[in-house]
């Protein structure tokens, strides 16, 4: 097979990978300089966001006052798209997971235990607050 059939029998391939996933350039969400510091620990996750409807899941949230980040680990559910941290500058709190709709939601720490705010690519809403279950 010639150089120039390989490349034409790989170009559907090529094609998808270069028009799947995150966009051209993308970049590790930086946090601000300073930040709202969450609590480390159970968080509650709630809202149509996390295609939960009215139920609630609960994950671990790890903060890194120094990045102003956090990330999201050990989900009480197994589902494939959730998010695995985001970021925070001043109050502002931006989501991020391996799908890149996540990064289209924004939202406000109102304090050190719950945020909330709304998706822009599909306008859901989403809420999360240290759980009361402790952890």
């Amino acid at each position: 097979m010639s150089v120039l059939s390989r490349l034409f029998s790989w170009s559907p391939l090529c094609f998808l990978l270069a028009c799947t996933g995150a966009p051209a350039g993308d970049s590790a969400l930086q946090g601000g300089d300073s930040c709202t510091e969450l609590v480390s620990g159970t968080w509650t996750f709630s809202g149509a966001a996390f295609g939960m409807g009215d139920e609630t899941m609960d994950a671990l949230l790890t903060f890194d006052a120094d990045a102003c980040a956090f990330t999201i680990t050990e989900w009480s559910m197994a589902m494939d798209d959730l998010p695995n941290g985001g970021v925070i500058d001043g109050d502002a709190v931006q989501l991020d997971g391996l799908n890149y709709d996540w990064r289209t939601c924004t939202g406000v720490a109102q304090d050190a235990q719950s945020a909330s705010g709304t998706c822009a690519n599909d306008g859901d809403p989403w809420a999360i607050a240290v759980s009361t279950l402790g952890g």
